[in-house]
């Protein structure tokens, strides 16, 4: 039996089972997500990859597939529904880069690892303030981080219950969802970012965005007309719609004096908001720009490193993963193997990284934790640490 044909039975075994096992709970909403975990670890797994997932999904004839999901799913790249009936359906998810977004889901439902490995990790999010129905304030808490390898299953609970981020660390990666169409939980699908903001997903306000369209425009033309439009947009419209005034200015600017301005606009406006903003985005444009780096980079462990620098905001979170990575070697030799890897003349350019021979001794007393690096004193003034390793020290 080829790839194909055994991707095709496995799915027949799991749709089978699912009927009988689901059909046997009345259906109950409740029990989905532990019957489809239960199934995904039950049935064994053919030998199959991207490549014949890839090749199925390009070369299928049309009327074999079920119908696909709509073009604005972001899960997977791409996404392909393998099965499909009223009550459920199973996906087949292929992922070529990782994506750092902390999410909840407006579903229920089970995934499986198939190929590759990924970088796991919990959240929970305790309400502060509800600024709109699609906007709230809170602390964002993140629990012990884990490496997902292949056969690896994880129920998806509905709305708040499950808080998570996943972010694929080998390409490609292939996972299995077996999930229903909707699981009302009365409340927008969140996404979450640090340091604690949880927003609905963009709405399609067309005035909103033939405005920013023109501000994109404007930035091309005249920047600082672009931002004087900007900041008269900002002025006009209420906390949800302030907020994605500022993401399309932060994508167009990134962190620089302009998006500065507009953010003092924002916090005068909209105060809750505007006070976390400058945070929100300092973060995110760090998280990017490592994550832009790791585009370029092609061995593994150089690629994985930048996904944990991006992802994990304590060194104490990293220490965790590389136990689990490379559960042989102390940590802080693992780290600055990688990081004298990264700052060599071959790659420094790449990376980003540039460390002088005093930077790497100091730096190395410090992921050590080394008392002596307190009496350094003329070598620590030397020492200025790359933005790249913000969370490496303790």
């Amino acid at each position: 039996m080829n790839a194909e044909s055994a991707l095709r039975a496995y799915v027949s075994e799991l749709v089978a089972e699912m009927k009988v096992r689901w059909v046997g709970t009345g259906k109950s909403l409740i029990e989905l997500p532990n019957v489809a975990a239960d199934v995904l670890r039950d049935i064994p797994m053919p030998e199959f990859g991207a490549l014949d997932l890839l090749t199925h999904l390009a070369t299928e004839p049309a009327n074999e597939l079920p119908a696909q999901s709509a073009l604005s799913d972001n899960f997977g790249q791409p996404p392909a529904i393998l099965y499909a009936s009223e009550d459920f359906f199973v996906q087949a998810l292929t992922w070529m880069e990782g994506t750092t977004a902390i999410h909840q889901h407006g579903f229920s439902g089970a995934f499986r690892v198939a190929e590759g490995q990924s970088l796991h990790v919990g959240y929970t999010f305790d309400v502060i303030e509800k600024l709109t129905p699609k906007l709230q304030v809170g602390n964002l808490h993140m629990g012990a981080p884990e490496i997902l390898n292949p056969g690896d299953v994880r129920s998806i609970e509905p709305g708040s219950e499950f808080i998570h981020a996943l972010f694929h660390l080998v390409r490609p990666s292939v996972t299995i969802v077996i999930r229903n169409f909707k699981t009302d939980v009365g409340a927008p699908q969140f996404n979450y970012r640090n340091p604690g903001l949880a927003s609905a997903p963009p709405d399609g306000d067309v005035l909103r965005y033939r405005r920013l369209q023109a501000v994109s425009a404007l930035h091309t033309l005249q920047p600082e007309k672009a931002l004087r439009a900007a900041v008269e947009i900002i002025r006009a419209e209420d906390t949800w719609g302030a907020l994605q005034v500022a993401d399309h200015c932060f994508g167009l600017w990134g962190w620089n004096d302009r998006l500065f301005a507009l953010l003092e606009e924002l916090g005068k406006r909209h105060g809750s908001l505007g006070e976390m903003a400058p945070t929100l985005y300092e973060e995110q444009w760090r998280s990017d720009g490592v994550l832009r780096r790791r585009t370029l980079l092609h061995e593994p462990h150089q690629r994985t490193f930048l996904a944990l620098l991006a992802n994990l905001p304590a060194r104490g979170a990293i220490d965790s993963v590389l136990k689990q990575l490379v559960p042989d070697r102390p940590s802080d030799e693992v780290l600055m193997e990688w990081i004298e890897e990264l700052s060599s003349p071959q790659l420094r350019g790449v990376s980003g990284l540039s460390l002088s021979d005093d930077e790497k001794a100091e730096l190395r007393l410090r992921l050590r934790g080394d008392s002596l690096a307190d009496s350094l004193g003329t070598l620590s003034t030397k020492f200025s640490r790359p933005s790249l390793l913000n969370h490496l020290i303790f």
